[in-house]
């Protein structure tokens, strides 16, 4: 399961890529476990063509704040985690690692989010420990 440390480097990821832009795209995998109660054509609607005003974290469960509710929250399970592509061919993984040899978008890749303006992340769980829901209020509810 991904360290506290794992989940700080990703909110950081997230924050360097998405804060102050708009999702123009929003692409799902249809995993029924992995979008906890949400579909992914609901998650879809809620995210597109809104802004992302700032990147929050509280323990293992990462937020992002959208210019207008619900917000995603995201929880990695054991394997999943964010990439974005550092270009030339490179992923950049949020754990900072750089794989030449990978694929963009990664296997196994739950969602993937594009920008205005340049800019994508993906959320890749190959296990599908991972948990994506949607919340008015991440703080006050429970994940």
């Amino acid at each position: 399961m991904p360290e506290l440390p794992e989940v700080e480097a990703a909110r950081a990821l997230i924050q360097r890529v998405a804060r102050g832009r708009r999702i123009t795209s929003v692409q799902c995998a249809p995993d029924p476990i992995v979008f906890e109660g949400v579909s992914p054509a609901r998650f879809a609607r809620a995210l597109r063509g809104r802004r992302v005003t700032a990147v929050r974290r509280h323990g293992k469960h990462l937020w992002l704040e959208l210019d207008r509710r619900p917000w995603p929250i995201f929880h990695f399970g054991m394997t999943g985690g964010f990439h974005a592509p550092a270009g030339g061919g490179v992923r950049l993984i949020a754990h900072g690692r750089r794989d030449p040899a990978a694929q963009w978008p990664p296997r196994f890749t739950k969602l993937h989010l594009t920008f205005e303006g340049g800019g994508e992340l993906a959320l890749a769980d190959g296990r599908r420990l991972g948990r994506i829901r949607l919340r008015e209020d991440p703080r006050a509810e429970s994940p």
